[in-house]
Parts: structure tokens; sequence; C-alpha cells
């Protein structure tokens, strides 16, 4: 029975009726140039539903000198009541330069942490 449940999932919206009540499991998955990720929800056929997401938007742009790269990185789970935990950043590498980063975990407890950093290449061929 699990194995006819798993092959019927596919990335998009199912719906499932258990004891009376339609469960969705809206899904959405990304492999682009320019954002990697997936997305997944559940709910019971109310407005309100669970929700787990991790994505990063990317970006490249080449140069004749260095190249340079940016990410920003999301990660949440959400609930119908509250966010559970929430994650974002932002990175940048400039080729053979410096690498720049900055991040945010939210929601865990009262105050968020916040994290930066810089590393920088000071030996140039």
């Amino acid at each position: 029975m699990l194995d006819s449940f798993y092959n019927k999932f596919k990335l998009s919206t199912q719906k499932y009726l258990i004891y009376n009540f339609v469960f969705l499991f809206p899904a959405v998955a990304m492999n682009t140039k320019n954002k990697v990720g997936v997305t997944l929800s559940a709910n019971a056929g109310t407005k309100n539903d669970y929700t787990f997401e991790m994505m990063t938007d990317r970006k490249h742009t080449e140069k004749k000198v260095a190249s340079k790269y940016e990410y920003s990185p999301r990660f949440y789970i959400r609930t119908p009541d509250s966010e559970i935990v929430e994650f974002t950043a932002t990175g940048e590498y400039n080729e053979d330069k410096s690498f720049k980063v900055k991040a945010k975990l939210d929601k865990i407890t009262k105050i968020p942490f916040d994290l930066s950093g810089k590393l920088y290449n000071s030996i140039h061929f």
C-alpha cells in the first residue's frame, strides 16, 4: 500500500481522501539558472497550511578581470500558528579577490542570530 502511495506522489498538487479529510500536498521544485530549491506545503482543505521552503537565488556576472558570484539561500518552516525557523543569507564571491557572507537565523530564540564574515586574498599573481 505504501508503494502505491509513493508512486502516486509527484511534484504537483495531489489530493488524498483519508477518513473524510482531503489532504493537499502541493510541491514546487526549481532548478534554473537563477534559482534552485524546493517548496512543500501540506493542508487539510483549509487555508492554513504547513510550509517548508529551501530556495537559493544565484547570480553570476562574467567580467574580463574577475567573475562575481552571488548566492542568497533561504530556509523556513511555517505552521498555521507560527514560524518555527527562518534562515536567510547572502554570499558574494569575487573571483581571486574576496568572499563576503551575511546570515541571519531567526524564530528559534527571542533574539535572532546574525553572522557576517569577510575573507580577502592578499596575494595576487
